[in-house]
């Protein structure tokens, strides 16, 4: 599910006060309820979970919003429904004069989460989504982030384009 939008505001003029006004959301985000309840979750509410995610990034990208950050902390568990969060650097496809078409030149998101393809310079597109997707279910499934054996930043991008992080034994 995605989070509800209530409205938003763009400046006049070349300002930057841009704003998005969103429902409150009470609940814990995804890697706390995650880790809070993983050895006792059932399969059947992890599915739900995760068809939640889905289903809310599936939401933006019918109305040609790319989310751009899709990690644990971005997603809302409340009485065991997902909702996806923090839709502060999405980007409308397109050739929409507010949207960033972001680059990996001009990288802001969550390198952890982020794609080989967008890494290696490919433009931001569902497909990068989709991969985050994968990603934070792979964190939320296994309780390991991924890549979590890389410490330093500047190491992420080369352990990240040459293949998949290994799944530890949690």
């Amino acid at each position: 599910m995605l989070s509800q939008v209530y409205g938003y505001h763009l400046p006049d003029d070349d300002a930057n006060d841009c704003f998005l006004f969103m429902e409150w959301v009470d609940g814990k985000t995804l890697d706390a309820w995650g880790a809070e309840l993983r050895r006792n979750v059932s399969w059947e509410k992890l599915k739900g979970i995760c068809r939640d995610i889905v289903s809310g990034v599936e939401e933006l990208h019918s109305k040609g919003v790319l989310h751009r950050d899709i990690k644990p902390e971005n997603v809302m568990v409340v009485a065991d429904t997902a909702k996806i969060m923090d839709i502060g650097i999405a980007e409308k496809t397109g050739d929409n004069e507010h949207t960033l078409h972001t680059k990996v030149k001009d990288f802001i998101g969550s390198l952890r989460y982020a794609s080989p393809q967008f890494i290696l310079g490919e433009d931001f597109d569902y497909t990068d989504d989709v991969y985050s997707i994968g990603a934070t279910f792979l964190e939320l499934l296994s309780g390991s982030m991924p890549y979590a054996d890389v410490e330093r930043k500047p190491v992420l991008p080369i352990k990240i384009i040459n293949g998949p992080p290994e799944i530890g034994g949690r």
